[in-house]
């Protein structure tokens, strides 16, 4: 499992929640931007590993995280995507300007769940 966030913070929660959740099974990686991300996903597919599962932040500074996810399935085809999205503190609400990037990523097929990351403000 690879995950790609920004926020050391985000990244690290998210990691910690895979890892309860998905370890001894899986090996989870992270990167904290797409750049380093790609590069951690070619430097499995060069040890031959397996990836199940790439998620990224909607945020990443480096490039479009769309970009980003249909770059890494060319990678690994049969990772499932996961776009992870900053909601308010009850998880309930996806921030409107982020609804267009959500359609957008639909409808072209880019990813294949959500991911909720919390954020402090409502």
């Amino acid at each position: 499992m690879v995950v790609v966030d920004a926020d050391r913070q985000a990244r690290m929660a998210t990691e910690a929640a895979l890892v309860r959740r998905f370890e001894p099974d899986y090996r989870v990686v992270t990167a904290d931007s797409a750049t380093a991300g790609l590069a951690a996903l070619e430097g499995l597919a060069s040890d031959g590993e397996g990836v199940a599962l790439i998620a990224a932040d909607l945020g990443l500074p480096d490039m479009d995280t769309l970009v980003f996810l249909e770059q890494a399935h060319e990678l690994y085809r049969g990772a499932s995507r996961v776009l992870l999205l900053a909601m308010d503190r009850h998880h309930t609400r996806i921030p409107l300007t982020q609804l267009a990037i959500l359609q957008r990523a639909t409808a072209l097929g880019r990813i294949d769940f959500l991911g909720r990351e919390r954020v402090g403000h409502a």
